[in-house]
């Protein structure tokens, strides 16, 4: 399949590229930011100018969409620079993906829907699946819940095939030893709750999921199977953050509360990288966190 990947010059996207070129993809690479050292060809652009956007788009059959403002606070941008060229330019790849019949269309959301990735909400329900309340607290996770709301909207009406998955936060790169070790030296709990995805891990499913196309709009949350945190959870929660709701008593020490059971009923996928599987590897037992 020839699939376009917005935003493909970045880390994330480097490891999106080379999951679907792994898999016979041919893949085109859309950024403002020039990338040659990874298997896609590289095509400067801006994503709000329609008149140079439409006459690529027409030579692929589908997108992964990652071609935004990556979030408040980067750069100089305002709340109003985020929110409106984000609305523009992913509007516009929405609409362009429709007119132009592409079999699957996938959006890189965030777990700012939830107003859970900026410390400004806390939890009122866990563990957290797809029907999660909406809430954002900031005008790049306000965006978010825009473009679904319009990427539902297209598929309602023009019969489009759109999947948002709904990043939490992004590991990449080397895990380094003293990270590792400090595992056992934890002492803080953060309010996060050390929900992450592997960078590998969303290659793969967004290729799974451009493969197994399914009709019409679906939200996936998706993360790591664990937190990256050396405290047990349902501990950490009753110890450090007792205002946040509790697990059941039957939850696994570690296993993450954001869930991604969904993608694996729709298309199979499972995340395979595990920061605290480094742990045992390195030790052959779980972090053993000494709490006051």
């Amino acid at each position: 399949m020839k699939v376009i990947v917005t935003g493909g010059s970045g880390k994330v996207g480097k490891a999106v590229i080379e999951v679907l070129a792994g898999r016979g993809h041919e893949v085109l690479n859309l950024d403002r930011r020039p990338a040659y050292d990874r298997p896609a060809k590289f095509i400067y652009i801006d994503l709000r100018d329609r008149a140079r956007l439409q006459p690529i788009m027409e030579q692929a059959e589908a997108i992964v969409h990652m071609g935004e403002i990556p979030d408040v606070g980067v750069g100089h941008y305002t709340d109003e620079e985020v929110f409106g060229s984000n609305c523009t330019s992913t509007s516009l790849v929405f609409q362009l993906a429709a007119e132009l019949k592409y079999k699957r269309i996938l959006y890189t959301s965030s777990i700012h829907v939830y107003g859970l990735g900026d410390g400004y909400r806390k939890w009122s329900i866990l563990p957290v699946d797809e029907s999660y309340p909406v809430a954002s607290s900031n005008s790049y996770g306000a965006a978010k819940v825009a473009l679904e709301n319009y990427g539902r909207l297209l598929c309602e009406r023009k019969g489009c095939s759109i999947a948002a998955f709904r990043l939490p936060g992004v590991s990449v790169g080397d895990v380094h030893e003293h990270w590792l070790d400090g595992l056992d030296a934890q002492k803080h709990f953060p309010a996060h709750l050390s929900i992450y995805i592997r960078s590998s891990d969303i290659g793969e499913c967004f290729a799974q999921a451009l493969e197994r196309q399914k009709p019409g709009f679906e939200i996936y949350n998706i993360s790591a199977k664990e937190v990256s945190c050396g405290i047990p959870l349902r501990e950490g929660i009753e110890k450090f953050c007792p205002e946040l709701p509790r697990l059941p008593a039957d939850w696994p020490k570690y296993k993450s509360p954001y869930l991604w059971d969904k993608a694996h009923a729709h298309f199979g996928w499972e995340p395979k990288w595990n920061i605290l599987d480094l742990f045992r590897q390195k030790y052959g037992r779980d972090p053993q966190p000494k709490l006051d």
